[in-house]
C-alpha cells in the first residue's frame, strides 16, 4: 500500500487507487484488520492529494471505525486529526 500512496504523491491517482485497493482487498481476505485501518487511511490521503475532500472524509470515517475496532489508538487519532484538518480547511476555503 507504500507504492500506491507513493504513487498518489506523485499525482497517478489512478494507478495509486489501484494499488492501495488491492492492498485493501488482500488485508480483507487475510483479516489483517490493522493493515486495513491503515490501507483505508492510505486511500483517503490520495483523495486528500486530489483535493477531493467528499471521498477523503469517507474513506478516513471508514479508517476511523476499523482503528477503533481494532484499539488502534495512534492511527484513530491520526484519523480523527485528518477529518479536523479537512473540515477546518474547507471552512476558510469558503470564507475567502
Amino acid at each position: 500500500s507504500r507504492m500506491g500512496l507513493t504513487y498518489s504523491f506523485l499525482k497517478q491517482q489512478d494507478k495509486g487507487l489501484k494499488l492501495l485497493q488491492q492492498a485493501l482487498a488482500m488485508h480483507r481476505e487475510l483479516g489483517d484488520k490493522y493493515q486495513e485501518g491503515l490501507t483505508l487511511f492510505r486511500v483517503a490521503g490520495a483523495y486528500t492529494n486530489i483535493d477531493d475532500y467528499p471521498n477523503a472524509l469517507d474513506w478516513l470515517n471508514k479508517a476511523l471505525a476499523v482503528n477503533r475496532e481494532v484499539g488502534n489508538r495512534a492511527w484513530e487519532g491520526r484519523s480523527l486529526q485528518q477529518i479536523g484538518s479537512i473540515y477546518f480547511n474547507k471552512k476558510n476555503m469558503t470564507m475567502h
